[in-house]
């Protein structure tokens, strides 16, 4: 759930349907599988069968990219909202979607 007027902007950026494997881990902690299912310059949308908290900071890997500095946003299930704290480059975002995306039915 949205909490303030700075997450709901945050969630305008446009997001794109994509289909790819990745890991999650907190700082010395080890890597966790998770299944991205859209992201955006902003951040990504996950499943991950287990616990994260909101405000929870994480390094996430996908993509044969550098781990990249995320913070959990929001919640539903084992559905999770991701931000990066420092948005992806839009060529980068667009080398993602050519690869990864899910093309709509």
């Amino acid at each position: 759930m949205m909490s303030n007027n700075s997450e709901l902007e945050r969630r305008r950026a446009q997001r794109y349907p994509i289909a790819i494997a990745g890991t999650l881990r907190a700082s010395g902690g080890r890597r966790v599988s998770i299944e991205l299912h859209d992201i955006s310059a902003l951040g990504f949308n996950c499943e991950y069968a287990s616990d994260l908290a909101v405000g929870e900071h994480l390094w996430a890997k996908f993509a044969n990219l550098e781990s990249i500095d995320v913070t959990v946003v929001w919640r539903e299930g084992y559905r999770y909202g991701l931000l990066f704290n420092i948005p992806l480059n839009e060529a980068v975002l667009d080398h993602i979607v050519r690869q990864y995306g899910k093309i709509a039915a």
